[in-house]
């Protein structure tokens, strides 16, 4: 009796666990993403780049209209990694740990047209100038990582459609050879087919791409910087030096100034946020020999965390101005030189 007591749990504990496998698998959203998109608006979303499978109405619409990069300008094509839109949607707050990632390892955002769904059902064929063209770039692109240190370049054919149809044999697989450092600019390769057989040349504008963070929305000045303003994105030719590269680096700033929309962020345009402000009572803890001694200030200076400010101490006729430095809201910290006890206690 005991036996079956014991048995009948353990069929039990097993069909609970199966339900909450089950319940989980339900759970994950699927992300199968596309080869190409034509963005509809001035920001590319992820519905955009990939069709959503997901539990409920409002979760496919909430991941449909997740925002991840600015859409390119007309006649410019950017490549958005799977990796990379698992990133941009993690930093929007969304949960990639729940959304299983197919499709296309590589998605090309631009203004292309889209294939009919006649040619989506026959697949490419050697004929079709499109589909012979992309797999041309998609070769091209794949040996110029493999040529350099940089992952990220455009190539735009330069060459006629005829020599394009000529090369329809790239539609299956080719090798590529040929062009030179810096491989920016104007380009001579050669595309052969695997077998060797075949090898005609082609003229390519190449154009070196970087990454930088730029403005999804028109940014105020003062305003402090959310992960739904900016954007990692690839940007054409190379970017000002004092551009930022990092997410990391932006989020949670303070704007310096107004940034409009679609700006690339620099160095300049940001500052710690102002925790200590001119005239707001705040209060400053002094150092030394191992004694701390706090009082209230006037700043006489805005500043941010690790800003030397004036500040003001004492009583009308007594006021004295000394320099701290800021170390969180409305508090600031002085390290005194060597004093006594009685000397801390009159500050």
């Amino acid at each position: 009796m005991l036996i079956n007591q014991k048995s009948e749990m353990l069929l039990r504990l097993a069909a609970t666990i199966v339900l909450t496998l089950s319940a989980a698998e339900l759970m994950a959203a699927e992300i199968v993403l596309r080869e190409r998109c034509v963005p509809a608006g001035s920001v590319v979303r992820l519905g955009d780049v990939a069709d959503i499978g997901a539990a409920t109405p409002a979760e496919c619409d909430a991941l449909t209209t997740a925002p991840l990069t600015p859409a390119p300008a007309a006649g410019v094509n950017r490549y958005l990694r799977a990796s990379e839109v698992r990133d941009l949607l993690a930093l929007r707050g969304v949960d990639v740990a729940n959304l299983h990632f197919s499709g296309s390892p590589l998605v090309s955002i631009g203004s292309a047209p889209a294939a009919s769904p006649r040619q989506t059902e026959l697949g490419p064929t050697a004929t079709d100038p499109a589909a012979v063209r992309a797999a041309i770039e998609s070769h091209l692109l794949a040996y110029l990582k493999g040529q350099s240190e940089n992952d990220l370049w455009r190539v735009e054919i330069v060459d006629s459609e005829q020599r394009i149809q000529e090369l329809s044999f790239a539609a299956d697989g080719a090798v590529v050879s040929g062009g030179q450092a810096p491989w920016t600019g104007r380009q001579k390769f050669t595309i052969a087919d695997r077998a060797g057989g075949r090898s005609l040349p082609i003229f390519v504008r190449v154009i070196k791409q970087e990454q930088a963070v730029v403005a999804l929305r028109a940014i105020e000045r003062g305003q402090l910087i959310s992960g739904s303003d900016v954007a990692l994105t690839t940007i054409d030719n190379a970017v000002p030096t004092a551009a930022l590269r990092s997410l990391a680096g932006v989020v949670g700033q303070e704007a310096r100034n107004a940034i409009p929309l679609g700006a690339v962020l620099t160095s300049g345009n940001l500052r710690a946020p102002i925790v200590v402000r001119r005239g707001e009572l705040s209060t400053v803890v002094a150092r030394a020999a191992g004694v701390v001694a706090r009082t209230l200030v006037t700043p006489q200076q805005d500043g941010s965390v690790g800003d030397l400010v004036i500040v003001e101490a004492g009583e009308k006729r007594s006021k004295r101005r000394f320099t701290a430095r800021v170390t969180g809201y409305r508090e600031l910290e002085v390290f005194a030189a060597p004093a006594s006890a009685a000397d801390l206690a009159r500050f």
